[in-house]
């Protein structure tokens, strides 16, 4: 037992001996590390995340002024229902800051979880020349913003198939062509009616003209009427038609054959003026129809220019009548219409 005893004396210490002293419950265990006092450590936050940015398209646009189309959408997964801020530049110069939230169902169709309020479009003033445009979405949870560029698509040509024009800015002048004096007597007992009649050439003129650097036709159905002048009034009159020819001249030569009645009193005269004068307009125009794109794509719109031409002719017969002693002849009671029968003939 004295033996047991002192060899359990022993074991007790050396296991006292093996423990140290002054180390913390499992302080020295490296892998998970210890923490043993002091404050805990928070977890680093998660980095933001890039937008989508999806930049559809930068087109040249012509109508009603020179300008870039650019159109796109854009969204942010760290708020995927929050409109983003986007900056547009052209050239490398700020050009227009806008809120990316016009609806776009096929954004919302594909990716529910961003909804529809995320497209962004605007037309930008910009000339002809080519154009590099850069779209930048802001991002909204702290990542880095996300950038798109491409160069704008110009038109490479232009095929019309409408043409309207702009009465209310509209431009005419008459100037006169022709004069002719009348004379005419009736020495009888009797009233005689007389014809002042009479003809002569004309020629009429239509041009378009515009200062695009591109192509500009017309489709096969395109029909053009074109603005005349009647009684101080500008009208656009299908009867009138003339050949589209862009930057160009169309003209033709006619014939104007002119009658008018002349009811005479007995020992009476008759003087008349006959005045025939040219109308010419000028006034703006727009055609609608395709632009065909250097890309390739095509896309409905349109083109403006300026149309001129002599378009109509007036003519004007004034008559004064006297007897034979120079009394003038009074006017009838109840005088019927006046009435100019114009015939033209090409």
């Amino acid at each position: 037992m004295a033996a047991l005893g002192a060899l359990l004396t022993g074991s007790s210490l050396a296991l006292a001996v093996a423990q140290p002293a002054t180390a913390g419950p499992n302080c020295n265990v490296p892998v998970p590390p210890p923490r043993c006092g002091g404050p805990v450590e928070p977890e680093p936050t998660p980095p933001g995340q890039v937008p989508v940015l999806a930049f559809d398209g930068a087109r040249q646009v012509v109508y009603p002024h020179n300008g870039i189309h650019i159109w796109g959408w854009t969204a942010d997964d760290d708020a995927p229902t929050t409109p983003l801020t986007v900056s547009i530049s052209i050239d490398g110069k700020p050009a227009h800051t806008m809120t990316a939230n016009q609806v776009r169902t096929d954004v919302a169709a594909a990716y529910p979880k961003y909804g529809a309020a995320h497209g962004f479009e605007v037309v930008l003033p910009a000339s002809a020349a080519g154009h590099n445009v850069c779209v930048t979405a802001v991002s909204v949870g702290g990542g880095a913003n996300k950038g798109v560029c491409r160069q704008m698509d110009q038109i490479d040509r232009f095929v019309a198939e409408r043409i309207d024009y702009d009465l209310s800015a509209r431009g005419w002048n008459l100037a006169l062509d022709n004069y002719e004096h009348v004379r005419e007597s009736n020495a009888s007992a009797v009233d005689q009616s007389f014809a002042i009649s009479g003809s002569t050439q004309v020629n009429e003129s239509a041009s378009w003209t515009d200062s695009h650097g591109f192509a500009v036709s017309a489709s096969t159905t395109f029909e053009t009427g074109i603005p005349v002048l009647l009684n101080g009034q500008i009208a656009v009159t299908v009867s009138a038609t003339s050949t589209f020819t862009r930057n160009g001249s169309t003209s033709n030569t006619k014939t104007l054959a002119w009658s008018k009645n002349i009811n005479m009193p007995p020992w009476s005269r008759m003087e008349a003026d006959v005045l025939i004068a040219s109308g010419s307009v000028s006034v703006p125009y727009w055609m609608t129809g395709e632009f065909t794109y250097k890309s390739g794509a095509k896309a409905p719109g349109a083109v403006g220019g300026w149309f001129t031409g002599v378009t109509s002719r007036n003519i004007q017969i004034e008559t004064r009548q006297y007897y034979l002693d120079g009394t003038p002849v009074p006017p009838p009671a109840n005088p019927a219409p006046t009435i100019v029968k114009v015939t033209p003939t090409r």
